[in-house]
């Protein structure tokens, strides 16, 4: 039966893994607190890389790469048998113990007397197992093992969160090259016009602000170079319509650029307003080199002479930008 003591140690080990995001890093912190907890000299987590195969991914007491090298699978051994029973296991003595496969102690000069271990769960699933040995002035009592039982469960909740979060970032860090490169600039701002987003072709555009237009910035920097712009913005939260191909001129480092741009409201999952997105693009030299065209006036679309970059940002113009908002 688990003691106040025990709810304390696992109350204390779920504040911290609830923050921590990343897998090893969260096995790392499990290993350190519990065998402090359990007053064991050492621990190992496993985790299911296929159906019958076990990586260890977090040693405490041990070097990780003593026991990298060791093939640990479904029904082999005691952290097999964990597996393939899906039932924790604790041994006083594993001299006696014939499921037991022992890792070259004599090589690696870490001998295994005691061990307790369980499945780290989510639902039915096994997710790996949680290892702890040679605990210090005894054996590891019923407690111990009630105590890792409801760890796992809380471990493999944790790993769970651990992948999804790092497939969210990889989706993140992919959404996000895509959008960097687009020959078109693209800002994403939140209503307060806060930039959420500056992609590099907009970081080019704008190049030579100070401060530099970027994640984090206002978009009040623009209200003295590009007012038309920035009013549009304004615009497009006020009314929550898109505004395409527009034509305005800013004064960017000492130079005047002519940039055609289009503004659409960017909405949450919940269809609240999040903020709007600008697709930019810079057609200064175009409107330079088109025969008879002044510095006025919208421009639908680049002339004959554009090149495919240009020819790309233009159609994408063309397109309100309300995909930018899942980034």
């Amino acid at each position: 039966m688990l003691g106040l003591n025990h709810y304390q140690v696992l109350y204390e080990l779920l504040l911290n893994i609830s923050t921590t995001y990343e897998e090893h890093a969260l096995a790392h912190l499990v290993l350190q607190k519990m065998s402090k907890a359990f007053n064991a000299g050492g621990g190992a987590i496993y985790l299911m890389r296929n159906q019958d195969s076990l990586e260890p991914v977090a040693c405490y007491g041990i070097a990780l790469d003593l026991i990298r090298g060791i093939e640990f699978r479904a029904g082999k051994g005691l952290i097999g048998w964990v597996v393939k029973n899906r039932a924790s296991v604790k041994i006083a003595d594993l001299r006696l113990d014939p499921r037991f496969s022992r890792i070259d102690d004599g090589k690696n000069g870490f001998a295994i007397r005691n061990m307790l271990a369980a499945p780290i769960s989510l639902s039915s699933k096994i997710e790996g197992v949680i290892q702890f040995v040679n605990k210090q002035g005894g054996i590891f009592n019923d407690a111990d093992e009630e105590l890792l039982l409801t760890l796992g469960r809380a471990v493999g909740s944790a790993v769970e969160k651990a992948r999804s979060y790092d497939e969210i970032e990889k989706f993140r860090l992919l959404q996000q090259a895509a959008i960097n490169s687009l020959p078109a600039g693209v800002i994403l701002a939140n209503a307060q016009k806060i930039v959420l987003l500056c992609n590099e072709g907009a970081q080019k555009i704008f190049e030579g602000l100070s401060p530099r237009l970027d994640r984090g910035q206002s978009l009040q920097s623009l209200r003295e170079l590009a007012p038309q712009i920035l009013e549009s913005f304004d615009r497009v939260l006020s009314m929550r319509q898109n505004i395409e191909m527009e034509e305005s001129r800013a004064l960017i480092a000492g130079r005047t650029k002519i940039l055609v741009y289009s503004c659409s409201p960017v909405y949450t999952p919940a269809k609240d307003l999040m903020g709007a997105s600008l697709l930019l693009q810079d057609i200064t030299r175009l409107k330079k080199s088109a025969p008879g065209d002044g510095a006025s006036g919208p421009s639908r679309a680049p002339g004959p002479g554009a090149d495919a970059a240009e020819l790309l940002a233009s159609s994408l113009l063309d397109k309100p930008a309300t995909g930018c908002g899942n980034s």
